[in-house]
């Protein structure tokens, strides 16, 4: 008895060492920083980390956004390529988990799994690229980006629907028991539907993201290439399809702002506001008289609050504001609703196995009431620490993009004010733009107290290079 007593005790202790290495948030520390607008900061945090290899595409994920947001391109591109490359390696060659990671996921929690993020995490490191490669001045490497996004974006909703047809055979053919009828149950639960219906109900495309097709169609047009120009005019009609009420869209989707620019230079304003969703811990207990304690660790989505309604732009007489472009809200949920019976269906699993263990060892140690009061205990202990949702997701996107467009005035200066919730606009900041016929003011804005303005020219027959060394960055009062 000594001896199996000593086993579970072992078994225990290795597991829940195991535990607190898998439960902890990647990078928590710098997304703190960047959450208060500590961007530089939040930057050095970020690319001093070495993540273990299953949070590695998170982390460079991360560490793509949080540089572009610190004013360093260079940074970003090197590490949105390498997430890029994470992507294409999931998309084709390991799409599915190996199986020591179903092990682990089985025995401790999800987080044991490899983050291969979501449909939608994969456009967005590419859109971001594109972004990067452009502030660069790498016009054609950004076309090569643009590339990857419509390819993404094409794909996913076919692969998408060939996981959730995957998941479901699955769920009903589990021989471990009554999977399908969990998952029911789970999403009966009164604490679960409170959970779900604390959030704000969201529409949206699960798939396609306005701001990646707009960004894409830019990267396109900029190249001045016919074909390219005209690949950028389709995909500029799509994002109006996709954005009805956004004028800026559909007047570029007219005309192009760099055929605009043929005759009078222009300001391509894009604004990246406030904090997206995140997942919070929703823990359901569970308690039967022959397994112990035990629950059902799920994430749920939740949203931050957002003080910004947009941007105020005015220069050469003439004053225009931001209009909304993609809601990243709508997309986080609506990717997480496609994704939560499979996140249910692999949480059941795990729990199965180890209360499927729990009543083993109880039956085990029957004959003897002290061992198996002291088995359901450290089981009961085991499951409390171990059953933890997998909280992992892409923290620094923000809450949604908006775009704007004016002509460049004839002084070379803006002045830019961000709107707060209410719409009242905020105290304004003079901005000089650099050289360049198209010029891209990018403007990441935590909260009004926390904005950063950053200016580069997309014009690429500008060959003097000044334009491409002017990373002009400024806080905003």
């Amino acid at each position: 008895m000594s001896c199996r007593c000593q086993t579970w005790r072992v078994a225990i202790i290795a597991s829940l060492s195991l535990a607190a290495a898998g439960c902890s948030t990647p990078g928590s520390e710098a997304l703190q920083a960047y959450s208060a607008g500590n961007f530089q900061s939040a930057k050095q945090q970020i690319l001093a980390l070495d993540p273990a290899p299953r949070d590695e595409f998170l982390i460079l994920c991360e560490q793509g956004k949080i540089a572009l947001d610190a004013g360093d391109p260079e940074a970003a591109a090197r590490s949105l390529a390498r997430a890029s490359d994470w992507a294409e390696r999931f998309a084709i060659y390991e799409p599915k988990t190996t199986i020591a990671e179903e092990a682990g996921s089985i025995a401790i929690n999800q987080t044991m799994r490899t983050w291969r993020g979501t449909y939608s995490d994969r456009i967005m490191v590419d859109a971001y690229s594109v972004l990067a490669q452009f502030w660069l001045g790498n016009i054609e490497q950004a076309a090569v980006y643009a590339n990857r996004v419509a390819e993404r974006q094409q794909d996913a909703e076919v692969e998408q629907r060939r996981q959730i047809a995957k998941v479901e055979r699955e769920i009903n053919s589990w021989r471990g028991g009554a999977a399908a009828s969990l998952v029911q149950q789970v999403q009966q639960s009164p604490k679960f539907k409170a959970s779900r219906e604390s959030v704000e109900a969201l529409a949206g495309a699960a798939y396609l993201n306005p701001f990646a097709s707009w960004i894409a169609a830019m990267a396109w047009s900029a190249t001045g290439d016919s074909t390219q120009v005209e690949r950028a005019r389709v995909m500029l009609r799509r994002t109006s399809d996709m954005v009805p009420d956004n004028s800026v869209v559909a007047a570029q989707a007219a005309m192009n702002p760099f055929e605009t620019a043929r005759h009078r230079p222009q300001v391509l304003v894009l604004l990246d506001a406030c904090q997206g969703m995140s997942l919070q811990p929703l823990i359901i207990p569970l308690v039967t008289p022959w397994t112990g304690f035990s629950s059902i660790p799920l994430p749920i989505p939740q949203t931050h609050a957002c003080g910004i309604s947009g941007a105020q732009i005015s220069g050469g007489g003439v004053t225009v504001t931001t209009e909304a472009l993609s809601n990243n809200d709508a997309i986080f949920q609506a990717q997480f609703d496609r994704m939560l019976p499979e996140i249910i269906f692999r949480t059941a699993v795990m729990i199965a196995v180890k209360e499927g263990a729990t009543v083993a060892a109880a039956q085990a140690t029957r004959r003897n009431s002290g061992a198996q009061i002291g088995v359901l205990a450290a089981m009961s202990l085991y499951k409390a620490i171990t059953n933890q949702p997998d909280l992992r997701s892409w923290r620094s996107l923000g809450k949604f993009t908006q775009i704007a467009q004016l002509d460049r005035p004839d002084n070379d200066t803006i002045s830019l004010s961000i709107l707060g919730a209410g719409g009242l606009a905020g105290a304004p900041a003079s901005i000089v733009l650099p050289p360049g016929r198209v010029v891209m003011v990018y403007v990441r804005s935590i909260n009004p107290g926390a904005t950063v303005v950053y200016m580069f020219s997309l014009d690429p027959s500008d060959t003097s290079g000044e334009s491409w060394a002017v990373r002009t960055v400024r806080d905003l009062p």
